[in-house]
């Protein structure tokens, strides 16, 4: 995001001079449809791992059941430095980590 080129943050720097915007980092967040099975193993649970794998950078993910799907997020250097074409084989890469595998049975 161009800080200097957007309005709002342009007015919030008038009315505080001494404002600096934080640091944005990309999250990629998709949902998987689940079978029943899958949702009965994870009702009412929000899974939340803190790595990934020596070559699949996550430093945060959470797998939260919402309904007959699961929301997938994470968060981590892989992420960063994907670009849009590349968000699919991060994810599929996540999913196979055995971790990962280990809470979604297949």
């Amino acid at each position: 995001m161009d800080v200097e080129a957007d309005r709002l943050f342009q007015s919030v720097q008038r009315m505080l001079p001494r404002f600096r915007p934080t640091r944005v980092r990309k999250a990629l967040i998709c949902e998987m449809q689940a079978g029943e099975e899958m949702l009965q193993n994870m009702k009412g649970e929000v899974h939340f791992a803190q790595y990934g794998s020596k070559d699949l950078h996550i430093e945060m993910s959470s797998l939260i059941p919402t309904g007959r799907w699961i929301t997938v997020v994470l968060i981590g250097k892989s992420v960063d430095r994907a670009d849009h074409p590349q968000y699919l084989e991060v994810l599929e890469r996540f999913l196979k980590l055995p971790h990962i595998e280990r809470l979604l049975p297949r």
